[in-house]
């Protein structure tokens, strides 16, 4: 199944208590990829064993599939790394229970970007969200290039985590997931890794983004918020428009949930 020809990637999914058709359409849309050479990491951080009797025989049929199971909840930054220090391959590409891949060239796109300019170690996409019924909620496109990626970063993350393709070379530069920053974890490894290499969004529309009540975003959204104004502030002589990066995200930590979500929409502009 495997051409040792091509670089091979390595896809982190870590879950917790997933919804039983959401996690099965999740896994669907990796294996449904053009792009065959991958290795699909399942990190099962405690979740119910119904779910696991749903896509057992995913996990039973494609050998490409690998199920880790924590003995206890580990969070998400070490939930990610377990999936990490398992991984072979030269690239990580990050996938979430509750998403799907919509195109599937995704990978094939992103590997092909990354093979040809060596300077960049991580590659988003555009997306569209969707809601628990499927309803589409916004089509969200994306900055491209690094210098208008780089413009941007202290105001908001510039990437949808479950689109990423991350370099494995540039992570064990740079160190993978941090825990102490749980809750923004994958906001404080892009800029990390943006102050050795160069970032990138491919235009295209990869992946559908589920906003989930149930998610972290929604649920620990105060100490989500507070983490990103924490790490605009630790990066501030990294990148550019610290000032006014601050201005727009000290009201949007400490205002009700309603404004904040107004202040959003101008931060992400």
């Amino acid at each position: 199944m495997f051409n040792d020809k091509e670089p091979l990637v390595s896809i982190i999914l870590p879950t917790f208590n997933p919804v039983k058709e959401w996690i099965e359409l999740a896994i669907r849309s990796v294996l449904f990829q053009d792009y065959k050479n991958f290795e699909l990491i399942v990190v099962n951080d405690a979740w119910p064993q119904e779910v696991l009797s749903v896509i057992g025989p995913l996990l039973s049929s494609d050998p490409r599939i690998l199920l880790i199971e924590n003995v206890k909840n580990m969070w998400l930054a070490d939930s990610y790394n377990i999936g990490i220090k398992r991984s072979r391959w030269l690239y990580i590409a990050r996938m979430d229970h509750d998403d799907i891949w919509s195109d599937p060239a995704k990978l094939k796109k992103q590997v092909d970007f990354m093979d040809n300019n060596l300077e960049y170690a991580l590659c988003g996409t555009a997306l569209t969200t969707i809601d628990f019924e499927w309803n589409i909620l916004d089509t969200v496109s994306v900055r491209i290039w690094d210098q208008e990626i780089r413009k941007h970063i202290l105001r908001d993350s510039q990437f949808a985590h479950p689109s990423v393709l991350i370099r494995r070379e540039a992570l064990d530069k740079v160190w993978w997931y941090n825990p102490f920053w749980n809750y923004a974890e994958d906001y404080e490894l892009w800029l990390r890794i943006g102050k050795v290499y160069k970032f990138a969004n491919l235009p295209d529309n990869c992946l559908y983004y589920r906003i989930n009540p149930n998610g972290v975003s929604s649920t620990k959204s105060f100490k989500q918020r507070w983490k990103w104004l924490l790490l605009t502030w630790k990066y501030r002589n990294d990148y550019p428009n610290f000032y006014i990066a601050m201005m727009l995200k000290i009201p949007y930590v400490f205002l009700p949930r309603k404004l904040s979500k107004l202040i959003l929409k101008y931060i992400k502009k």
